[in-house]
């Protein structure tokens, strides 16, 4: 994926987007082992109900959370 089509297709800053690939099962059938995730590091605290990437202590795990 280029820049520029990063540009095109989303509302994301380049140098805020990280790629991950999935490791696991545990967000299955949403998220699977294997998968290409992108994550937009601008957002440190949940704002709205949706997926996020959580690190702790360097582990990292994906959960969906409700905010509210």
């Amino acid at each position: 994926m280029t820049v520029d089509l990063l540009k095109e297709y989303s509302v994301y800053h380049p140098e805020n987007v990280v790629i991950l690939k999935v490791a696991g099962d545990s967000m299955s059938p949403t998220v699977l082992s294997g998968d290409l995730i992108w994550i937009d590091m601008t957002y440190s605290v949940p704002s709205t109900d949706g997926i996020y990437v959580l690190n702790t202590a360097g582990d990292i795990a994906i959960r969906r959370i409700q905010t509210n």
